[in-house]
């Protein structure tokens, strides 16, 4: 027999207007210091757990507050804890966001990420809001299932590329993140891909920057696996940088490969040029919840060296 919340959802997913009061509603639950959501059903209590599925409003509806089954969503959005899920910055202290592109829009069923960690916990995103530099930001949490329904164990905010993402959970050092993998389109022909790093904190995905063992700030741990651009310096010289990861059982390894062309570094009339490539690799690990690397991007690097030029 279904539950009265099943046949609400049954209701709405056959006429979404006529069913405003009528949706499976994220109950925060006092036990846990997270105040863990929950949704309560019984859908696909006769398969094994590893083959349940839920529409993608019971989704919706665990992690956010505020969700409509028409697809709004009362704003600013907030996750079912309550905390706000807009980033102010990416990166290090005074690093600003990139500026929203949609406030407001609809949230619809291609914007949830459903992932399998084991038969009975699953790691969900779901993308609010999406920016100009072509990243998605939404909440995302590790979800069980339980015999009445879907409850949540660990919640926080993902910015991320939002297209053909991968989600999964990593040893890091001491600890355990999520390597959140993603595409940006801005053509059908041309896609960037990159990796987000976040830390798992107890219950908390938390959105840290890279630091040295120092603790100075690095940057996002945010890695596109390619970038090209023009360097700032008097030279205004082109560069070209190639990323790849590989994941250890104690840090994760980046390899870096940049290439530069421009005017040769002897000639002020520009006449000559030049291309040369240079290798780096860096390690990042996890402690006491932060990520640190060994040094900076290789990127950074030079950058900072034109800018003196």
């Amino acid at each position: 027999m279904k539950t009265r919340g099943e046949l609400c959802l049954a209701v709405t997913l056959a006429c979404a207007a006529a069913a405003a009061g009528c949706q499976p509603r994220a109950r925060p639950m006092v036990a846990g210091p997270a105040r863990p959501c929950t949704v309560a059903t019984t859908m696909g209590s006769d398969k094994p757990l590893r083959d349940r599925v839920f529409p993608p409003q019971y989704w919706f509806a665990l992690l956010l507050q505020g969700y409509q089954m028409t697809g709004e969503l009362t704003r600013p959005a907030l996750t079912c804890t309550g905390s706000p899920i807009n980033l102010e910055g990416d990166g290090c202290p005074g690093e600003t966001s990139a500026v929203r592109v949609n406030p407001g829009a609809i949230v619809s069923n291609r914007d949830v990420t459903i992932v399998n960690v084991t038969d009975s916990r699953r790691l969900v995103w779901a993308v609010t809001d999406r920016y100009a530099d072509g990243q998605g930001e939404g909440p995302v949490a590790l979800v069980e299932i339980e015999p009445q329904g879907l409850a949540m164990r660990a919640i926080g905010v993902l910015r991320a590329y939002p297209e053909n993402p991968s989600l999964r959970l990593a040893r890091l050092g001491s600890g355990t993140v999520l390597v959140a993998d993603g595409e940006y389109c801005a053509k059908p022909s041309s896609c960037e891909r990159a990796t987000r790093i976040l830390p798992l904190v107890g219950d908390r995905f938390v959105n840290k920057p890279l630091v040295d063992d120092k603790s100075a700030c690095l940057g996002p741990a945010f890695f596109p696996m390619h970038q090209a651009g023009v360097a700032h310096g008097r030279k205004r010289n082109k560069y070209d940088i190639s990323v790849s990861i590989t994941y250890g059982p104690d840090n994760m390894s980046v390899r870096e490969q940049l290439g530069l062309s421009g005017a040769e570094p002897a000639s002020d009339t520009g006449t000559g040029s030049f291309v040369t490539r240079v290798q780096s690799e860096r390690q990042v690990t996890l402690k006491d919840g932060n990520l640190v690397a060994t040094a900076p991007s290789i990127l950074a690097r030079w950058l900072a060296q034109q800018q003196q030029l």
